[in-house]
């Protein structure tokens, strides 16, 4: 399966989704990542940041 510029959103950026993040960067995904925790919880973001991570945090109301 050919991954490259594929969007992907990442729910939760726990030890599971951050390994996610990591391969998928090697395969050079569009990625986002969402998870409700403060993005000050969250070390070493801006790396990822640089190579194009998109990072949404805080509550999320996905029923609306």
């Amino acid at each position: 399966m050919k991954l490259e510029n594929k969007k992907v959103a990442i729910i939760g950026f726990g030890l599971t989704g951050r390994a996610v993040v990591d391969f998928l960067l090697k395969k050079k995904v569009n990625i986002a990542v969402f998870d409700e925790k403060s993005s000050r919880v969250f070390e070493n973001i801006r790396g990822l940041k640089e190579k194009g991570v998109r990072f949404y945090f805080g509550p999320f109301n996905f029923e609306k």
